[in-house]
């Protein structure tokens, strides 16, 4: 359960470095909203991850926040807080009330923005834009597939807002035909974190068991 939460919640960091490889437009549109997370100094943004199998149902729910800074996040929902500093990871788990550290290679970072940059980077089949509304707003909607095996999922889709070039929702679809469904509000890229933010502070959690994987 727990690698299914981590995985679920970081499929959100690797929307923010996302690159195409076909449609000329879809690429361009990607690249824009790829830009502007660049020139961030920080980004902050709710976010809800629905996942269902392959019959529809529901069989997980999550809400929290994320704070991103390049290659920097955190996490914050009910039932997890992260911290990924670019080259340390901390995942807590609150309700085992524990800690675990790790410095993942570019081969296990699965779970970080770094794994995800390395894997999209691989190449992704782009199909053309199309135009839909998504969460009620005026949107680019891009199919994406990987041109190499991907062990996690076979299908992409992104939502890009057309008036500030920010993302709306990402689905995805799994190995075994369930869906990762990723909503994205409140976006705001006028924050400055230092990188404090991003690193685990054991004296904000007392008690806390800390079990170092490195």
């Amino acid at each position: 359960m727990k690698k299914k939460i981590i995985i679920a919640l970081t499929l959100i960091m690797s929307t923010f470095i996302a690159f195409g490889q076909s449609s000329t437009e879809a690429k361009n549109i990607l690249d824009k909203t790829y830009n502007d997370y660049l020139k961030s100094n920080g980004i902050q943004l709710n976010f809800e991850i629905v996942t269902t199998d392959a019959k529809g149902n529901k069989t997980y729910n999550e809400k929290g926040v994320a704070k991103i800074k390049g290659n920097s996040f955190t996490l914050n929902t009910d039932n997890v807080n992260a911290w990924f500093n670019g080259t340390t990871q901390w995942w807590m788990f609150k309700e085992s009330n524990e800690v675990n550290i790790s410095d993942p290679s570019n081969q296990d970072l699965t779970a970080s923005p770094t794994g995800w940059l390395s894997m999209y980077k691989t190449g992704f089949t782009l199909k053309k834009p199309v135009s839909k509304t998504v969460n009620g707003k005026n949107a680019y909607v891009i199919d994406m597939t990987p041109n190499t095996q991907n062990p996690d999922f076979k299908e992409a889709t992104l939502a890009v807002d057309k008036n500030n070039n920010t993302l709306l929702q990402i689905v995805l679809k799994l190995k075994d035909n369930s869906v990762a469904k990723i909503n994205i509000s409140n976006y705001n890229s006028n924050y400055k974190f230092n990188d404090a933010t991003f690193i685990f502070n054991k004296a904000d959690f007392p008690g806390v068991e800390i079990i170092d994987l490195r």
